[in-house]
């Protein structure tokens, strides 16, 4: 009997353990690569006082949409090996302008800001096509947590890497953040839609990040996740630089 006891016991304890493995247990939600949508290089020409050209080569499936806010697409070719090269007009010294590149089935955007200086010239090293992006889903409980790893980026002195996410609550009000280190607490405007969305980093671990989204709180209190992802970001602090900066961003 007691042996029988014993049994009943052990399957019981394994049992939980199993449920507790389920529940916790990884979901690759983007395996550990290279963005698939890149820049691979842009130039420009000044047509006239008022206008210039510019020409991108990109690389991305078919499906890849472009576009030009506050200028437009002239051409738009696509070659072999996922490669298109597309050809812009923007007008002098007006700003806000800007290049995205859009593809549903990698679930990637890449916005690039046109710098102000129109001279002649070409950029070909955008630094994010390097970084390896992976992201891992984990289910506990009432809790949805997601780790991303960021690995062999270079020139990280002008590269940010963090979870994004935007809310939007009841009454259409947003706000909007980003990864924080986890040694600091936040500003206080942020801090109280932590028990929502949560995402931060640490020290001690180099190129991880975390994001801790609690769906039941904001469904309980009207709060809609309205845009939540991965981001490399790109701010170029060289003024010869065709793309001022360029965003990256994975669709979570």
């Amino acid at each position: 009997m007691a042996f029988r006891g014993l049994h009943v016991f052990l399957v019981q304890v394994f049992g939980i353990f199993l449920a507790i493995y389920s529940n916790s247990a990884a979901e690759t939600v983007r395996r550990l690569e290279k963005p698939l949508l890149q820049t691979i290089a842009m130039t420009t020409y000044p047509l006239n006082d008022s206008s210039s050209t510019y020409t991108g080569y990109f690389r991305g499936p078919a499906d890849t949409e472009i576009k030009n806010y506050r200028g437009t697409v002239d051409v738009i070719t696509q070659g072999e090996n996922n490669m298109f090269e597309a050809v812009f007009t923007n007008r002098k010294y007006k700003y806000d302008q800007w290049i995205t590149l859009k593809s549903t089935s990698t679930r990637e955007t890449v916005n690039l800001i046109s710098n102000n200086n129109y001279d002649m010239r070409a950029q070909t090293i955008f630094v994010e096509n390097n970084c390896e992006v992976g992201v891992e889903k984990y289910e506990r409980g009432n809790i949805t947590e997601y780790v991303a790893t960021v690995r062999n980026c270079a020139d990280q002195d002008k590269l940010s890497t963090y979870f994004s996410c935007l809310l939007v609550d009841q009454s259409g009000g947003s706000i909007q953040w980003g990864s924080r280190d986890l040694n600091y607490p936040g500003s206080p405007t942020i801090r109280e839609y932590f028990k929502y969305v949560d995402t931060y980093y640490t020290r001690s671990e180099k190129g991880v990040y975390y994001a801790v989204l609690n769906y039941p709180a904001m469904k309980a209190d009207n709060i809609t996740l309205e845009r939540f992802g991965f981001v490399l970001y790109v701010i170029e602090p060289n003024y010869s630089a065709i793309a001022a900066s360029h965003y990256w961003f994975y669709d979570i």
